[in-house]
């Protein structure tokens, strides 16, 4: 495939002596949040029921509405915010979809993505849930090992390009979440624990062993680590250095599931420091409602072709809890079952503070001139930078491109219709309101 070097709209300002330029931090006036589940935080206090929220499955408690809340330390009123993140995207869907709905002059956003692309929910498909057959858990671990060394690199570099392009004001950051490992690998008490869907043979079950959990660990760390290298990589071919990786990870320390001395499955909520979803399969009472997500129309999918292979199959955890008739339907998957494997309200908090740290070290800024005269090449750009407008031109960056894949043009993808993702999804939420957590702190001591 050829080379294209990746086209980069910078402000002549940049190109003045750096002596005719100050950089000043800018309260935000503009920003945006895209991503997949983990950005529009599925199952974190309540579904809003604006246009596009209820299909992309955006919680009032995600992350990006809680930093919004905070920013700067002033009313969400004060600035504009436009949350497009979707449950279920992947990379081509946030450059075809998400990039088009953002404004250019921006001074920041968010963005948390790349889960799917690696087949985040086949994993839980064929190593937890199980909801059918078709391949072995191994051999979809070697799978998405392969799309993160191999595949993944590229689509986040085009996707990052694409805001980058999109979003060319001067100072603009791009916050890049990483993920979070979801075990403690290091207890024996779930070696013996399974999540399976279905009610199987011991010999047919998939248990959480120490294996499992410390090779699923792994790999979110393996992600994380080639988010944070297309970071860097982006910063290499932009002279505003503008992406910040934000990895939150070691903070759900002590936070997951299969920590010291609490059972799994836990559905009555025993372990309250836990920052995943409890798995609601085995909740009491849980609302057997099928939601209508990109997560829950794929878990759909998978449980119906079992049931039409098996019609005798029966959902495991149901004991004392009634039963659901599942004949020729599986509208019985409900919406607190797709919200596993997500943050909880208080792990959206805690990704809000990581957030929010690395905008108090890196915050978005403003260029303005100085008494330094410019060259007189340059004139014309110091004159629009003292006015507050910023002129821009068209380089081509001298260094090695992005990717051998990578192109400008991947942020002028046509925009769909605005219709949620129909393929895999990222994560979930749900815990204390958030009356019963301080949300008045200053972005500025956030830590």
């Amino acid at each position: 495939m050829t080379n294209i070097k990746p086209t980069l709209r910078l402000s002549l300002s940049y190109l003045l002596v750096s002596s005719a330029i100050e950089s000043v931090e800018a309260n935000v006036k503009s920003w945006a949040a895209l991503g997949d589940s983990y950005a529009s935080g599925i199952g974190a206090g309540v579904r809003r029921t604006q246009a596009g929220d209820t299909v992309c499955s955006r919680y009032t408690e995600g992350y990006p509405e809680v930093v919004n809340v905070v920013l700067d330390g002033t009313a969400p009123s004060n600035r504009a915010f436009n949350w497009v993140a979707c449950s279920g995207a992947k990379t081509d869907y946030v450059k075809s979809t998400e990039v088009p709905k953002i404004a250019s002059d921006i001074d920041m956003a968010t963005l948390t993505i790349g889960g799917n692309d690696i087949g985040f929910f086949d994993i839980l498909n064929y190593c937890i849930f199980q909801f059918t057959s078709g391949t072995t858990c191994d051999d979809q671990l070697q799978d998405s090992s392969n799309q993160i060394q191999n595949d993944l690199p590229a689509k986040l570099d085009s996707t990052i390009l694409a805001i980058l392009n999109q979003a060319d004001k001067p100072g603009f950051r791009l916050y890049m979440t990483g993920y979070a490992g979801f075990w403690n690998n290091e207890t024996t008490q779930c070696n013996d624990v399974s999540f399976n869907f279905w009610e199987t043979k011991p010999s047919d079950r998939a248990n959480l062993t120490q294996e499992l959990r410390t090779t699923m660990n792994t790999m979110l760390s393996t992600l994380n680590n080639q988010i944070s290298a297309a970071v860097a990589r982006a910063n290499d071919h932009d002279l505003r250095s503008p992406v910040v990786f934000v990895d939150y990870s070691p903070s759900f320390a002590g936070h997951r599931y299969c920590d010291e001395g609490i059972p799994e499955p836990d559905p009555t909520g025993s372990n309250p420091q836990r920052w995943f979803q409890e798995n609601w399969l085995f909740k009491p009472h849980a609302p057997y409602v099928f939601s209508g997500d990109a997560i829950a129309t794929m878990y759909q999918s998978w449980a119906q072709t079992a049931l039409d292979t098996d019609p005798s199959l029966q959902i495991a955890g149901l004991s004392g809890n009634g039963t659901v008739d599942v004949s020729g339907s599986t509208e019985w998957i409900f919406d607190g079952l797709a919200r596993a494997f997500h943050p909880t309200v208080d792990g959206h908090d805690g990704i809000r503070l990581e957030v929010l740290s690395a905008y108090s070290a890196k915050p978005p800024t403003v260029q303005t001139a100085t008494t330094s005269a410019p060259s007189s090449s340059s004139s014309s750009s110091a004159s629009s930078a003292a006015s507050g407008s910023a002129t821009t031109m068209t380089t081509t960056a001298t260094s090695a491109p992005l990717s051998s894949s990578l192109s400008s043009s991947s942020a002028s993808s046509a925009a769909a219709s605005g219709s949620a993702p129909t393929t895999t999804a990222t994560l979930t939420t749900g815990s204390a309101p958030l009356a019963q957590r301080d949300r008045h702190v200053s972005s500025r001591d956030a830590r």
